[in-house]
Formats: structure tokens, sequence, C-alpha cells
């Protein structure tokens, strides 16, 4: 008995060094840097939309997420010869990189009319109307960059007595981190620099 106590002893040293060997319990972080500002593309529509061709349709966004509150930006369609501009909204789950955005932008047509004076001018009318879902993700590089990649479905829908007809523009969204600060810009158009976001440090459950 006194020779098997000894020999359990040093059984049990071995297998507790080999788990120190082995880097003991592993912590898991899936927490994603999802602040900062992105700039993107929206591009290469699918085959199945021959009324948009891909070579005639490009989509700009510029977009600030903040640590807290909802990611606004600006977004610009240039789609079968003609240009919508207007706003995305989005949100981004620091646990998963998720980033879900609404994109809404308008196309306006300048229309003769008279005015009660006695002249006569053009006004801006709204005549159609572009607008759908972003869905991407936000990998976050070795580096300290970050890049984002998804798809949109965007519905193009005539306003009033437009002659736009209604169609939906498939597109491959790709963009990239362009500060890790949510910058904005006001009316004015002055950038004004928001809460800058950090790697989060919570385990992933």
């Amino acid at each position: 008995m006194k020779v098997i106590f000894p020999l359990l002893l040093c059984y049990v040293l071995m297998i507790s060094q080999g788990y120190a060997l082995s880097g003991g319990p592993v912590f898991t972080n899936s927490s994603v840097a999802v602040s900062g500002t992105y700039s993107g593309t929206l591009g290469g529509i699918t085959p199945s939309d021959p009324d948009h061709p891909s070579t005639i349709t490009l989509g700009l966004f510029v977009i600030s997420v903040p640590t807290v509150g909802l990611a606004t930006g600006t977004f610009i369609l240039f789609a079968k010869g003609f240009t919508y501009t207007g706003s995305i909204e989005a949100v981004a789950d620091p646990r998963s990189g998720l980033f879900s955005g609404l994109v809404n932008a308008q196309h306006y047509d300048l229309e003769p009319t008279s005015f009660s004076d006695g002249t006569s001018g053009t006004i801006k009318v709204e005549d159609a109307d572009a607008s759908g879902a972003i869905s991407a993700t936000i990998h976050s590089r070795s580096n300290g960059s970050a890049r984002l990649s998804g798809s949109a479905v965007l519905t193009v829908t005539p306003v009033g007595t437009s002659t736009f007809t209604r169609s939906t523009i498939v597109l491959n969204v790709s963009g990239f981190q362009q500060s890790a600060s949510a910058v904005t810009l006001s009316t004015t158009g002055t950038a004004t620099t928001g809460t800058t976001g950090g790697v989060g440090t919570g385990a992933g459950n």
C-alpha cells in the first residue's frame, strides 16, 4: 500500500501538468467592435433583373454606427440612368457583428408650372422611390480595421403619375471602416465626432 500511493500521486501530478501545457480552460469572446464610420457600395445585381443591368447600377453609402443608438447615414443610388438620394438607418449587433439596415431614396424631376403672380418656372416633384433592406456582417481584422459584406434588396416604386415601372434590384454590399469613431455630417456639412467604440471583453455564451 505504501508503494501504490506514491505511484498514484505521481500519476495525478503528470495529468495535471498535461492540462497546464494544453492552456487550461478556454474562454471564448464573441464580441465585435462594430462602432465607427463606414462607407461602402451596392452593386453586382443578379441576372434575373434585366431591367437594371449591373453596368449602370451603383449605390453608395456612408453611415455612422455609435456605441449607443441607431446608426444613421446618407445613401445615393444610380439605376437605369437616374439618381436617387436619401438616407440609411441601421443597427449593428456587437455580439454577432450582424448589420441590419433600411435605405430610402427618392428621384425628383423638374416640372414646369405657373405661379399665382403670373410668372412661370419649375418645381421639384418626386416621381420614383427606391427603398429596401440591407443585411450584412461586420468582420474585424487583426490589424484593427473592419470590413462589411452582405446583400441588399431594393424596390423601385413609381410615385403619382410617374412613367417609372415598379422593379426589384438585388445588390451585393461591400464596405469598410473609415474611422473607429462615429463621425456624422451636420446639415451644414461640418463633420462632428461621436463616441469611439472599443472591442468588447465579455465572454460569449
